[in-house]
């Protein structure tokens, strides 16, 4: 499936989403990619401490400004679809 990120938003944009995007095109199918993760899940293992439950699906901040901020406000569809098809924890 082909999702045209830019479909919808001001010409001024387009260039802006399509490089915001790219964070979350590995989101798909419920997989994610090392950069996209939140470091929580990684530094509780790294200081010998049992990480939170779910803190692997959780996603870094950034990513979650993007989302909110361009995505689901431009392309409130392709929000769903990313949700919908991935195991990270995106509000």
């Amino acid at each position: 499936m082909h999702l045209d990120l830019t479909q919808g938003c001001p010409t001024k944009g387009r260039a802006t989403l399509g490089c915001a995007a790219q964070p979350l095109a590995g989101l798909k199918y419920g997989r994610t990619i090392d950069f996209a993760e939140s470091s929580d899940y990684v530094d509780a293992l790294e200081c010998n401490m049992t990480p939170e439950a779910d803190s692997q699906y959780w996603v870094a901040p950034f990513i979650q400004d993007v989302f909110d901020g361009i995505i689901a406000k431009c392309r409130p569809d392709v929000a769903a679809i990313v949700k919908a098809h991935t195991s990270m924890h995106l509000a």
